[in-house]
């Protein structure tokens, strides 16, 4: 039995994995969604992996930038899954026209998904299907990474896994090439294919196929060579490719700034091995230079609350959760934040207090230094004298 007392609303959302409904919580009137999930019409007995992996992840992964959810429980051999709804998520905002996205309003939306994910690499988890669809925003304007179908523990070196996650769009060189064998690479890869969709409002390398989507690749970023990615000819589904010398990123994204580019220069390398990762991403000085991320509050588009400047409260769109395949049986909201202690707090944050005054502990980080008021970036390491290390075994 549940350990809340809900009332049940309307019907929010029907497909192949569960039904949602809107529901209140009797004793303190918060609004949440509650999924019933449909059983199978195969004779396999028991829940599916997915949905026990992912409820699994969830019930561990407690953080102010990771979806939360507030119950499991099965009622009359069903089982039901608590969320609380949320307003949007990114694809919807970059879709709307409508929306005037600020310098501040993507670098918040940035800071929000670099630090969830950073949390669950800390934490020995791979989200495995980042893209803007996955990235919500509650009413109060909190950046929530969701969707953990495709979500796994990681960390043993000869456990192989599958090539087969992530949307295409967002999904790694390595994986399209058929690498059993990977890290947290592959999720800054989908960030890197996000910041570039926020700047631009299109998807970045939209392919209808695995070759096609290569190509797209490495027409953007250049085609890989054993001596700037070594020991990408002995992955599974290698195959070459003309040589391309790949397009300047102050091309592809034309209205990216200096520190912009940068990081997504670092997110978007070809090597996973020389990819930035998520620490180092958020002291990146993207995230510290004016304009600073906006606040949580001034995330919430305007579009999407109501004349008095409070959000709208409505909930997201489902039919992507709802009609998706696997992994999508169970995120349909959002829940209330419950922030953790230590490292599990948002990181990268600065008040503009803390940007007037730069101490020696508060210096730029390596990777980027700032001189007399501009901003001076370090190019990314010569593969030819810092060779990827990654290896990737077959």
């Amino acid at each position: 039995m549940p350990k809340y007392d809900y009332e049940k609303g309307e019907e929010l959302g029907r497909g192949q994995f569960g039904v949602v409904h809107r529901a209140v919580i009797i004793t303190t009137g918060v609004v949440v969604a509650v999924k019933k999930l449909i059983k199978g019409t195969s004779r396999k007995e028991g829940i599916e992996t997915a949905t026990l992996r992912e409820i699994m992840l969830l019930q561990e992964l407690k953080h102010e930038n990771i979806i939360d959810m507030i119950e499991v429980y099965c009622h009359n051999g069903s089982i039901s899954l608590v969320l609380e709804l949320c307003l949007t998520d990114l694809e919807i905002i970059i879709k709307d026209r409508s929306v005037r996205l600020s310098a501040a309003q993507v670098k918040g939306y940035m800071l929000g998904t670099m630090n969830g994910v950073a949390f669950c690499h800390e934490n020995w988890v791979l989200h495995r299907d980042l893209k803007p669809g996955n990235v919500f925003l509650t009413t109060k304007g909190v950046v929530k990474v969701g969707d953990f179908g495709l979500a796994r523990s990681y960390g043993s070196p000869e456990r192989k896994y599958t090539g087969g996650v992530v949307t295409p769009w967002y999904r790694a060189p390595e994986l399209l090439f058929g690498a059993k064998f990977y890290g947290t690479a592959v999720d800054l890869w989908s960030i890197g294919c996000i910041f570039a969709e926020l700047l631009n409002r299109e998807p970045l390398l939209p392919g209808n196929s695995d070759i096609e989507q290569l190509s797209r690749i490495f027409t953007a970023r250049g085609t890989p060579t054993d001596q700037t990615w070594p020991g990408v000819a002995s992955l599974p589904d290698y195959i070459r490719f003309q040589d391309q010398p790949g397009t300047p990123l102050s091309e592809l994204c034309p209205t990216g700034t200096a520190s912009e580019l940068h990081l997504l220069n670092g997110l978007l390398t070809l090597c996973p091995g020389q990819r930035i990762t998520a620490p180092t991403a958020l002291e990146h000085i993207y995230f510290r230079e004016a304009p600073l991320p906006a606040e949580p509050a001034e995330l919430v588009p305007a579009s999407r609350q109501t004349p008095t400047g409070s959000p709208a409260g409505r909930a997201v769109d489902l039919h992507m959760f709802l009609e998706g395949g696997i992994g999508r049986e169970m995120i349909e909201g959002e829940v209330a934040v419950r922030a953790v202690g230590g490292s599990g707090g948002r990181r990268g944050k600065r008040t503009r207090a803390d940007e007037s005054s730069t101490s020696a502990a508060g210096s730029p980080p390596a990777d980027s230094t700032a001189h007399n008021g501009s901003l001076k970036l370090d190019p990314l390491p010569d593969p030819a004298t810092h060779p990827c290390e990654e290896t990737l075994k077959v």
